[in-house]
């Protein structure tokens, strides 16, 4: 969740943001096997920003972005109050949409809940294969369009990344 927060970040036409890590970061690392990579973030004492936002996360409600637009978002109260019927609306719009396809979301909902399943090797793959190919479209866009790009993974020191980028582009220059 907190991800997805920083990831819009740049959305909402914010240059940069910075998230301080705390404890719940540093368990989740341990949780997940990685202490290792656990780093302190914090704003510096020399930072200097024109303006700031202070969110308040528990007052904020969870919500979830539907397939065809992320504008086409809903609380996750409201998709599970109603999940049949908003996932019948999307499917169908969906379906419409994009010849030849068969979006089947409604056969997710069990009860009050709503299944993901990524038990199949043939799904995984092609999810694979479409993120491939959108890494790689986005890769030649951004260098027809002359801007420098670094891919940093969450499980990489995101410095050495950086400075790999500033060290290319002094380099180019």
């Amino acid at each position: 969740y907190r991800n997805g927060i920083d990831v819009m970040t740049t959305e909402t036409t914010c240059w940069s943001s910075i998230w301080v890590t705390d404890q719940r970061t540093k368990d989740y690392f341990a949780i997940h096997g990685r202490p290792e990579a656990y780093k302190e973030l914090k704003p510096a004492d020399v930072a200097y920003y024109d303006g700031c936002v202070y969110v308040d996360l528990s007052t904020v409600e969870c919500t979830i972005a539907l397939p065809m637009h992320p504008s086409y978002t809903l609380s996750i109260k409201e998709l599970k109050a109603n999940a049949k019927d908003i996932l019948f609306e999307c499917q169908e719009k969906a379906n419409a949409q994009i010849t030849g396809a068969k979006l089947d979301l409604v056969s997710k909902v069990r009860g009050s809940d709503i299944w993901v399943d990524t038990s199949s090797k043939k799904v995984r793959n092609r999810y694979a294969k479409a993120w491939y190919d959108r890494q790689q479209r986005l890769s030649e866009d951004v260098k027809k369009s002359g801007v420098d790009i670094a891919s940093i993974t969450t499980d990489e020191d995101f410095v050495k990344a950086l400075l790999g980028l500033f060290r290319r582009r002094s380099i180019a220059r």
